[in-house]
């Protein structure tokens, strides 16, 4: 799991709608997942125990360039001294179904597919 996180804010933020994490993407598989996870971190450093928003990226061909995984539905607000934490992962479950990362939908244990993953946020320009 990648963890970015951002200054203590100096005052509130609102996020309300669709938010989006665009990342820089290479990996070994073309059929990989991501998994990104909005979360407020309080002033001692605790993440919120429920994400603010969070979605996933179905992988299916491409193994480098840019994927953007949109946050449908986003409503919250970060108060003055948290952090806004952007957590990037290739798994969720069981909140979603594993990718058995062969391109098929399921597998036994001896089929799965490893995945090797680099990413950056926010994307290089």
């Amino acid at each position: 799991m990648l963890v970015f996180s951002s200054e203590p804010l100096d005052e509130p933020v609102e996020i309300l709608g669709e938010v989006a994490a665009e990342l820089s993407v290479a990996r070994d598989n073309p059929h990989a997942d991501l998994f990104v996870r909005l979360c407020d971190v309080d002033k001692k450093g605790r993440p919120a125990t429920s994400a603010t928003a969070s979605s996933a990226h179905r992988g299916r061909t491409r193994t480098t360039g840019v994927v953007r995984v949109s946050l449908i539905g986003a409503g919250h607000r970060f108060a003055p001294g948290h952090r806004i934490r952007l957590q990037v992962a290739g798994g969720a479950h069981p909140r979603f179904a594993r990718n058995p990362g062969n391109g098929r939908i399921e597998a036994a244990a001896r089929d799965l597919v490893p995945t090797g993953t680099r990413s950056t946020w926010p994307v290089p320009r």
